[in-house]
Parts: structure tokens; sequence; C-alpha cells
């Protein structure tokens, strides 16, 4: 899919992923995606802005979260 208008990426999902400590299956179940959105989401690729949104309903967290960059650790 070429990146545009309707598609985001999202540099801090794993982090985000990470602390709600859910495996990238657990969180696609979760958010009702294909777990292949999770994985291309974290390996750099952009996802579709509703993408986005169910990811982030699942994570607890607000979309632009998972758009920023993740926390220093």
């Amino acid at each position: 899919m070429a990146p545009g208008a309707t598609t985001a990426h999202l540099p801090a999902l794993r982090h985000w992923r990470v602390i709600r400590a859910l495996g990238q299956d657990e969180l696609a179940e979760l958010a009702g995606v294909h777990p292949t959105s999770v994985q291309r989401g974290e390996a750099g690729q952009p996802l579709r802005l509703a993408t986005i949104r169910r990811i982030a309903t699942a994570l607890r967290v607000e979309p632009m979260d998972l758009m920023g960059q993740p926390p220093a650790e």
C-alpha cells in the first residue's frame, strides 16, 4: 500500500504494545485486525487510519500516541 493522506506510520506502536504486555497476535485479536497489520505497523510500514484507530482503542491510547515517537526509556 502506498503511503497517502489516509495512512500513517506508527513509530510508538511496539512501545505501547510492550507496555500493555501484549503479543502481536493478542493485540490484533483485541483490535479486530489481522496480525499482519500489527507486524507491518511495527516494521515501519504505513497503516490505514481506521486500522490505527482500532489498534489505539485496544491499547487504550490516542492514535496520536502511536504516531509520535516512543517515550525515552
